[in-house]
């Protein structure tokens, strides 16, 4: 089978940038394992023009002109996402099945192909996944967790009564073979080893608002200045978009200047974006891994990785960060509750006890049943008429699947 995937973000052959690019690697691995031929379009950038093999049968070209950085990918000239197109629906006639990866393309009304186009949802929080969603009338849709399938159906379903028919739950998979607690060794390429023998607090996201980078600060601050706690170490890595972003750039000044209002310049270490292949070394040095932003995540793979890694997480209550692993397994809080966080990792031990998280983990999220589930949905995949606009109506009153009652 010939499959075409298209890929809002930018694909690297040596480093990762965000979960979902974990997830299209791990897909377009087990495709070409089962012996398909994969071609994957992705954003153009200056430092990543150069067509690459991804595996044997993977070859990925990005040659898309949109915005270079993420997010707003279609803020760019309008003959830019012309040509997108037109590229595009060149390929589509070449192949057996398009995978619209991230919900991202939304010109599908466009492309009259005989291809089954399937959206794969992994988040509903970003312009061009919300506009994709909505947009969406084709073949199959995939949500990465029930809590993604329930907000699409409570709101593009208002206006498609068949859609939930269309969708499909695939929880993203865990590599548990490289996630896995490991000596530091090749890490120290990346962060200095004078780190050893601090309590590290690791904030591993991509430089963005809500994702909790500047909660963290707030936490340290904490720590450090109210509870005199020299001994915390915050780490803070470099996103690979900083070198083609003022954007990206401005933002990390920014982060700067809130660490030196704090006061907190001897507390936080910035470094080089971290390679995929290290994660397990980088996890396995931490003492804590933070995930406390307000980002409405759709799965939020970290915590599971660093958890796998022998290292607790702290997480908000924040979109699917409430489901994906039970109370017990994880440590939780409300958004904004930083004096909760600042004690709960003041109580963490060094030999908190993860093995029943561990075990949650690899029960619930396999990385060879994602993949399974992903081949036998494409590879049965078929064309389905186009969803038709009709309205669900209900007096059902309920607590919609993106709020929660707190304590609080």
């Amino acid at each position: 089978m010939k499959v075409l995937i298209f890929f809002m973000e930018s694909a690297f052959q040596d480093q990762v940038h965000g979960g979902s690019a974990v997830i299209l690697k791990h897909i377009s691995d087990a495709l070409a394992d089962s012996g398909d031929e994969i071609t994957i379009l992705c954003r153009y950038r200056r430092n990543n023009t150069k067509t690459f093999k991804l595996n044997s049968r993977t070859i990925v070209k990005p040659i898309l002109k949109f915005k270079e950085v993420f997010p707003d990918a279609y803020f760019t000239p309008p003959y830019n996402i012309a040509s997108a197109i037109a590229k595009i629906t060149e390929h589509i006639e070449r192949h057996d099945v398009f995978i619209n990866f991230d919900s991202n393309f939304i010109f599908q009304d466009i492309i009259k192909s005989r291809s089954p186009i399937i959206n794969c949802l992994h988040d509903f929080v970003y312009s061009g996944a919300l506009q994709g969603t909505f947009l969406f009338k084709r073949d199959t849709m995939v949500a990465n967790s029930v809590y993604t399938k329930e907000v699409v159906i409570g709101t593009v379903g208002r206006f498609f009564s068949d859609l939930e028919k269309r969708i499909v739950v695939i929880n993203n998979g865990i590599n548990a073979l490289h996630f896995k607690k490991a000596e530091p060794r090749k890490i120290f390429k990346y962060i200095p080893r004078k780190v050893v023998g601090k309590r590290l607090l690791l904030c591993p996201h991509r430089p963005e608002d809500g994702k909790g980078i500047f909660e963290s600060i707030q936490v340290l601050d904490l720590l450090c200045n109210k509870y005199k706690r020299n001994d915390y170490l915050l780490l803070i890595p470099i996103g690979l978009d900083a070198k083609v972003s003022t954007e990206i750039r401005e933002f990390y000044k920014k982060v700067e200047k809130v660490i030196k209002n704090y006061k907190l310049n001897n507390s936080v270490l910035f470094h080089k974006w971290v390679p995929y292949s290290l994660m397990n070394e980088y996890y396995s040095l931490g003492g804590v891994t933070l995930c406390i932003g307000n980002q409405i995540e759709s799965f939020g793979n970290i915590p599971l990785e660093s958890i796998l890694c022998g290292t607790p997480s702290i997480i908000s209550r924040v979109g699917a960060y409430r489901y994906i692993l039970p109370e017990w397994a994880v440590i939780k809080t409300d958004h904004g509750d930083l004096e909760d966080v600042a004690l709960k990792i003041l109580s963490t031990k060094d030999d908190f006890d993860l093995k029943d998280s561990i075990s949650y983990i690899n029960d619930n999220y396999s990385l060879e049943r994602m993949s399974e589930k992903y081949i036998s949905l494409i590879h049965s995949q078929k064309l389905n008429p186009p969803l038709k606009y009709n309205p669900r109506k209900s007096n059902l009153f309920t607590i919609p699947p993106w709020c929660y009652v707190s304590k609080k």
